[in-house]
């Protein structure tokens, strides 16, 4: 049924400007209390500062008693609800859409550990799941802080659709979020305080999905790569490939580079990413002091994030993990 069979009411919103007070809509009209009252009229009322402004219904008293001191009331008609309404049923459908397809297509969800940490993650299945089969799965660190907005951005560019194609699970995990006495929430990176919940975190993935522990792989974009690679250093046992775009092994001694010879490694960095080249660079001459050919490219004309990868580049990245490039 469409909206405009609703019937014949109007909200009031009252509103008053409290700059103080953050908006329960959050990021439109900040600084604005909105208030709801419902009153039967029929016809469009504007009230503002004791003024009616229009009245055509014999509800003069109605609309006279809403007027308030210092208050300014907005009267919306039964039509200009029904419109209301209808553009936000609309918005809903176009969102369930856009969650079927974009960005929030896969699953989110959070895992507790035993020590009560909740870690917030989403996962990526493959097509047609088989009951009783095992799938090779990659654990993707998310950049920057490490937030669910760079996690959905992540698998959406580069690790969702080869993964559903091919036969993948992917789980991507956000920073550990502690709560700390006198210093409120603070957010614990995979290559810093948060590795300490990996071991954990891993083992509940292996029960909770279809993932074969002998055909795990590993990586992430900028701070999810360095993730990848301190993880990675701290339990080699557990992964075949580091994937990281791009990447280093922070704080680097031998002990760590030792541990991470096993591994097959490939490495990315955008060829206008100076810094992050050098980074490369050094690794890859390490690992190759110890014994260790690397797979290693640096994108032509790339930035910082690996664009050349995105898309339908990333088949790219899933025929170098299939191929066993820099084992």
């Amino acid at each position: 049924m469409c909206c405009c069979h609703f019937c014949p009411l109007v909200i009031a919103l009252n509103y008053k400007d409290i700059a103080d007070t953050a908006s329960p809509l959050h990021g439109f009209g900040q600084g604005i209390k909105f208030e709801t009252t419902i009153v039967s009229l029929q016809t469009v009322v504007a009230i503002t500062h004791k003024e009616v402004r229009q009245i055509t219904k014999p509800d003069r008293a109605t609309a006279t008693s809403l007027a308030g001191t210092g208050v300014e009331r907005i009267v919306m008609s039964r039509p200009l609800l029904s419109v209301l309404l209808c553009l936000f049923v609309l918005a809903g459908m176009l969102v369930s859409a856009w969650q079927k397809t974009g960005l929030a297509s896969q699953e989110e969800t959070s895992v507790k550990l035993s020590g009560g940490t909740r870690i917030q993650y989403a996962v990526v299945l493959p097509e047609n799941l088989e009951p009783g089969r095992k799938y090779p799965a990659i654990l993707a660190f998310p950049g920057g802080r490490q937030g669910m907005g760079l996690v959905r951005a992540d698998l959406h560019n580069i690790w969702r659709a080869e993964a559903e194609r091919r036969g993948y699970v992917v789980v991507s995990p956000s920073a550990v979020r502690r709560r700390l006495m006198r210093q409120g929430v603070r957010r614990w990176l995979y290559f810093d305080r948060g590795a300490r919940y990996f071991p954990e975190f891993l083992d509940r993935m292996i029960e909770l999905y279809p993932i074969d522990p002998d055909q795990v792989h590993i990586g992430g974009v900028s701070n999810g790569a360095i993730s990848a690679f301190h993880i990675a250093s701290l339990m080699p046992g557990r992964f075949r490939t580091v994937v990281t775009l791009p990447g280093f092994v922070r704080r680097g001694n031998a002990k760590k580079y030792i541990a991470l010879l096993p591994l097959c490694i490939i490495m990315f960095a955008g060829e206008n990413d100076r810094n992050w080249v050098l980074s490369l660079n050094r690794d890859q001459k390490i690992f190759k002091a110890l014994g260790k050919t690397i797979f290693s490219e640096i994108l032509p004309d790339g930035g910082h994030l690996p664009r050349a990868l995105m898309g339908p580049g990333s088949a790219r990245l899933y025929d170098l993990i299939e191929s066993g490039a820099g084992c």
